[in-house]
Parts: structure tokens; C-alpha cells; sequence
């Protein structure tokens, strides 16, 4: 039974499945579903810094909390996407859901429609 399900989002096309696709995996009423946002490291910013204000006048708070949340977050299930990688693209750049199913100390299911 997953009751502390992880749903890491980078904005890729098919974030609703992978949504959908925890909430089947809750147990209605006991299950917990937390959404995190992850985004580059490069927008991780000195600690000094804790926003950043863009050009287009809005402020937005530095990564480093979204980063330190995801380094503390012991969950059941991890529930992801992954990017449909050519071999090539694989050998240039791996797979961050590869990396995740080596190193994950709880389950992953990886959502894998290729329909956006």
C-alpha cells in the first residue's frame, strides 16, 4: 500500500497522465499525493539570493527549497514520466528516469504514453 506518493513534474506534455496515473494509485482518504516542481539547477541561485526578479516584473522564489524539499521527502512511491529518447539522444543525455528507478529507495512506476 503507497500512502506517501512523490509525483516529481518537469513540465513535460504528458503531466496530466502521470497525475491521473498517481491518483489511481491512492488509497482514497489515507493516501497523500505531493507534487513537486523540478526544475534546472542552474536555476538554483547563492543563498544570499532567494528570488529572482525577471524581466517581466514578477518575482520568483529561487529552486533551492523545491530542492531541499525533494532531498527530505521519504515517500512509498515515486510516480513519474520519462522523455522517449532516441539511442543517441540516451548516449548524449540520460535518462533522468533511469537514474531515478537506480537510486530510488521506494518503488517507481513511470508513466510512458508517447501521445503527449
Amino acid at each position: 500500500m503507497f500512502y506517501e506518493i512523490l509525483v516529481p513534474l518537469d513540465g513535460s506534455t504528458h503531466l496530466d497522465k502521470i497525475v491521473r496515473l498517481a491518483a489511481r494509485t491512492a488509497i482514497v482518504g489515507k493516501s497523500e499525493i505531493h507534487v513537486l516542481c523540478i526544475v534546472e539547477a542552474t536555476y538554483l541561485l547563492p543563498l544570499d539570493r532567494m528570488a529572482i526578479t525577471m524581466s517581466d516584473g514578477l518575482t520568483y522564489p529561487a529552486a533551492n527549497e523545491q530542492t531541499e524539499i525533494s532531498n527530505r521527502f521519504h515517500a512509498d512511491l515515486i510516480v513519474m514520466g520519462h522523455r522517449n529518447l532516441s539511442r543517441l539522444q540516451r548516449s548524449l543525455d540520460s535518462s533522468t528516469a533511469s537514474r531515478v528507478l537506480e537510486d530510488a529507495p521506494c518503488p517507481v512506476l513511470i508513466e510512458t504514453s508517447k501521445d503527449g
